[in-house]
């Protein structure tokens, strides 16, 4: 357990920083709040600031003195051998005021490892009362959520212009060395106008049947081969929580060796065909993808896969297949709110790091379009499913003129499908570029460029 005497000095220093310049506390409380204090005193002091600042006044030994005396907490204040006031003006003389922040950070780092210390308690509990091992590791992971939340990153991440400036132009001059790379989909004209760079959400959506998973199972599939191909360091990491690995699996060898999916799941196949498939499976071995099939996998669990196998300093990317299927880990009744939720933490997650991560998650389009004539996927079909119009950085919707009709339907119209690209936070969009038409093969269930009859693995 932590040293509590260091914990306390440091929320000393901050209460006496606020006392000396009280116009810091605004600053100060949008990272801590009381309850993160561990000692009472600095807890009374700093709940008697809240209420000082509150009320508009400012912020000094007087008026908090005056507010402890209202919250009869006066006398609880406490420094030996001083009591009331004379300990106010004691505590006064701690901290600098050009170090609060700093203070404040501490002061929440030692809250975290006392909130870790307790959590690790209660999972020691957990293991000797008979709950089952998944159901500690789930709650667990919840619980360390939460703390990550409340935690964040601190102000590591925050930058004066003179830094923001240089680490930009560092960026475009590796970006111009080829250093930086979007994810290659593989769908050139897709490519032309996307780019999936790494701290990015992309949400592939559309109606159920419209082939959601076959588009993210291509690009994951086209950036693992152009990793491979290009000697670039990375991993696709597929998180398919409505389909068995297998099936993923059988659909991406499929890709490769375009012997139908439904003739390998079925072990249908003539000599050639084996042949074939052998050859692929053959090469699908050398490549950097891991698949977990995990259903309703909860967003904690999401992190924990996404930190076990994606390093910072690789080109990565990570597929959630699809989003709506997922669990907050919260217990929300709501299922708007719990998607929301889910969709934040993708959105916090593909900027973790010093480099970052690009994300593609699938999703349903809410099931009011099935009541319009017009079938065109539009922005507001996607305000039912939480917050993903709004973190997104960007939206993909996919689309066929004929929409009426099956994927599987063998119509030569049907086999053209579209991507719109309703939003993109850096780039063009459909509005600008007009919308992409890609070739659906059904066989292969697989999504493919009008111009390129087949994608080979030589």
């Amino acid at each position: 357990m932590e040293n509590n005497n260091q914990s306390h000095e440091v929320e000393f220093q901050l209460i006496g920083s606020l006392l000396k310049d009280g116009k810091i506390f605004a600053r100060i409380s949008d990272i801590i709040d009381a309850d993160k204090f561990h000692n009472s005193i600095c807890v009374d002091l700093f709940t008697a600031m809240q209420d000082v600042h509150a009320a508009g006044i400012t912020i000094d030994q007087v008026t908090v003195g005056d507010q402890l005396d209202r919250n009869k907490k006066l006398e609880s204040i406490y420094i030996e051998p001083m009591s009331g006031r004379s300990a106010i003006s004691k505590i006064r003389d701690s901290g600098n005021p050009r170090n609060a922040e700093s203070y404040a950070y501490t002061v929440l780092d030692h809250w975290g490892k006392r909130q870790t210390y307790e959590m690790a308690r209660t999972i020691a509990t957990w293991s000797k009362n008979g709950r089952r091992a998944i159901d500690i590791s789930a709650d667990g992971r919840g619980m360390l959520d939460k703390i990550d939340l409340l935690i964040g990153s601190g102000n590591a991440r925050t930058l004066d212009a003179k830094t923001a400036a240089s680490r930009t132009y560092d960026l475009s001059v590796s970006a111009s060395n080829g250093k930086i790379k979007s994810v290659r989909t593989g769908l050139f004209d897709l490519d032309k106008i996307l780019k999936m760079r790494p701290k990015t959400l992309t949400i592939a959506a559309g109606r159920p049947g419209a082939g959601k998973s076959a588009f993210v199972d291509t690009i994951a599939l086209n950036h693992a081969m152009n990793l491979v191909s290009s000697d670039i360091k990375g991993t696709v990491l597929i998180l398919c929580l409505e389909m068995s690995a297998e099936q993923v699996t059988a659909r991406l060898l499929s890709h490769i060796c375009e012997v139908p999916t439904s003739q390998i799941l079925d072990g249908e196949m003539d000599a050639d065909e084996w042949l074939k498939y052998n050859n692929a499976i053959e090469y699908f071995e050398k490549l950097p993808i891991k698949i977990n099939d995990i259903p309703a996998m909860s967003l904690g669990a999401i992190r924990t896969e996404t930190r076990r196998y994606l390093k910072d300093d690789e080109d990565n990317l990570l597929i959630v297949d699809y989003i709506q299927l997922a669990t907050s880990g919260q217990n929300k009744q709501n299922r708007v709110d719990e998607v929301g939720i889910i969709s934040r933490g993708l959105k916090v997650l593909a900027n973790e790091g010093e480099k970052g991560l690009a994300v593609l998650a699938a999703a349903q389009l809410s099931r009011a379009i099935e009541q319009r004539a017009e079938k065109r996927p539009v922005m507001s079909d996607l305000r039912e499913s939480g917050s993903l119009e709004q973190d997104a950085d960007n939206i993909l919707f996919l689309y066929s003129d004929s929409d009426s009709e099956s994927l599987e339907g063998g119509s030569v119209k049907s086999n053209i499908k579209k991507v719109i690209v309703a939003k993109q936070r850096n780039g063009a969009t459909s509005a600008d570029k007009g919308d992409i038409e890609l070739r659906w093969n059904a066989p292969i269930m697989r999504f493919e460029n009008l111009s390129i009859e087949r994608i080979g693995f030589n």
